[in-house]
């Protein structure tokens, strides 16, 4: 005996809205993790911004340090007596609440130049600020650089 045709093409159907389900279930899945990893770097990027700006502010105060030594103390004691041949100092730590697990390393060369009678130096301060060990997820650094001179 035959079966009716009705009855053959709902045999031959059977399993077809799991496949769709399944593939819906995919689907959804994948755009959830996606919402999921885009929330999360959108809330990460302020905090790393802040931490860009700390950074940023304890190599500035590194190079605030490295000017006040050449500008108000003798010669040689922030940087080497022999001319270009650069000096570095650190890393030490930035006290202040804001500033607190950076370090900072300064680095200073000069040279001398003579215009008429006086000789004046002209100094290059590097100041590098780093937070964190290199290749961890929370590492920052900044490096400023500035050129002072004591010409009158």
């Amino acid at each position: 005996m035959m079966k009716p045709a009705v009855a053959i093409s709902r045999y031959k159907q059977r399993g077809v809205g799991l496949v769709a389900a399944l593939f819906l279930v995919v689907v959804f899945g994948a755009l959830g993790a996606f919402i999921v990893t885009i929330g999360g770097a959108q809330q990460q990027a302020p905090v790393l911004a802040v931490q860009g700006a700390r950074a940023y502010h304890a190599a500035r105060s590194g190079i605030d340090w490295g000017i006040h030594q050449v500008l108000n103390t003798a010669l040689g004691t922030m940087c080497n007596l022999t001319p270009a041949a650069p000096f570095v100092t650190g890393p030490f730590p930035v006290p202040g609440p804001g500033l607190n697990g950076f370090q900072v390393t300064v680095s200073c060369n000069y040279t001398q130049h003579q215009e008429g009678a006086p000789t004046f130096e002209v100094f290059f301060i590097t100041s590098t600020a780093t937070f964190g060990a290199f290749g961890s997820p929370d590492y920052f650094s900044r490096t400023i650089e500035a050129t002072v001179t004591n010409a009158p």
